[in-house]
């Protein structure tokens, strides 16, 4: 068994979408002066590796708190054709953009959640109709080259319970047998 991290560290002045504002991470607290190490986060909720939920882009749609658990993990695989696409399954595309003809099949197919590569960043259109499905979106994964081409892998990508919250920084894995 392999555990494979496809998380961006968060670290002051990383890069992230040009209108978003800065990330910084400060020290409050030094292991010298008060025995223990405390730092402030200040980041936005679509910095580094994240998920996106219906309501970052649906009037209606559900909130990071109004959505379980379960929906942020289970089976997933790789994209390479059509037939990778099954529901209940998370699909992962590291190599191609989602256009808007595949977007609808996804939608057709309705896997558990659709992410994708920091390579392969979604068009806000396609991410919207998406999230209008009610498909949760993870962005920004690194290190996709080492998931295995064929066959699933076990994905994990937990958000922060953000009351209303529009998406969060997730910390996503792949387990692979």
């Amino acid at each position: 068994m392999a555990v494979i991290d496809l998380s961006l560290p968060i670290f002051t002045g990383m890069a992230g979408y040009p209108s978003d504002p800065p990330v910084a991470v400060r020290p409050l607290h030094a292991l010298e002066a008060e025995g223990w190490r405390l730092a402030a986060l200040d980041l936005h909720t679509h910095v580094g590796t994240h998920v996106n939920v219906p309501w970052h882009m649906v009037a209606e749609g559900k909130s990071l708190d109004a959505l379980p658990p379960e929906v942020f993990f289970g089976p997933a695989r790789r994209y390479r054709q059509e037939a990778d696409l099954c529901p209940g399954e998370g699909i992962l595309f590291d190599d191609r953009l989602i256009d808007a003809a595949l977007a609808d099949e996804i939608v057709r197919v309705a896997p558990k959640f659709v992410a994708v590569a920091t390579d392969c960043p979604f068009a806000v259109e396609i991410e919207r109709r998406l999230l209008a499905a009610g498909i949760v979106c993870f962005e920004n994964l690194v290190n996709t080259g080492r998931l295995p081409v064929e066959g699933k892998f076990q994905f994990y990508g937990f958000p922060l319970p953000i009351k209303n919250g529009d998406g969060s920084p997730v910390r996503a894995v792949a387990v692979v047998d």
